[in-house]
């Protein structure tokens, strides 16, 4: 698969070192201009040591913060209803979003990934051009099926390293 091809990343980590990656990753394309959308299941306490070398560049990343999985699957599909499109949507730990009945977990996040998917659809409409989802989970503290997501949505996915998403023509 030609990396100029994917546009939806599944980012699977160990400990807190995706946070710092991903920042960086919103700074890098909001520095080209482009409107950030990084979605959290907190806030973030401070800004991870990464170089903002304009204070524009931080008006164009939009934080949201959703405790639950079912507000953040609301939130995904009013994408289409925003003011803004973002050129880049990242979804921090998706094992962080909580959910009122573990049982069925992989069917809240399945539905959080399907959501984000359909959005991305309308957004590459809208903007006439790609648009790119980074979803990042923590392999050792997820209590999301990994297997089931990849096989569902991310089955045409090659590994990458985020520097390869750095490089990307944005």
């Amino acid at each position: 698969m030609n990396f100029v091809d994917a546009e939806n990343y599944l980012l699977v980590k160990q400990g807190e070192g995706a946070k710092e990656e991903l920042f960086k990753l919103a700074v890098h394309f909001a520095e080209k201009s482009n409107t950030v959308l990084y979605i959290s299941s907190k806030p973030l306490k401070s800004l991870p040591a990464v170089e903002i070398p304009d204070r524009d560049v931080l008006k164009r990343i939009i934080f949201m913060y959703f405790e639950q999985i079912h507000q953040l699957t609301g939130k995904l599909l009013e994408l289409h209803s925003f003011s803004i499109t973002p050129k880049l949507i990242i979804m921090e730990s998706l094992h962080e979003f909580k959910s009122e009945n573990s049982d069925a977990d992989i069917d809240k996040h399945s539905l959080a990934i399907s959501a984000l998917f359909n959005g991305m659809q309308y957004l590459r409409r809208q903007l006439g051009s790609g648009c790119t989802s980074v979803v990042s989970v923590d392999s050792l503290r997820s209590n999301v099926n990994l297997q089931t997501l990849v096989d569902l949505y991310y089955y045409k996915t090659a590994i990458y390293s985020l520097d390869s998403i750095f490089n990307k023509d944005v």
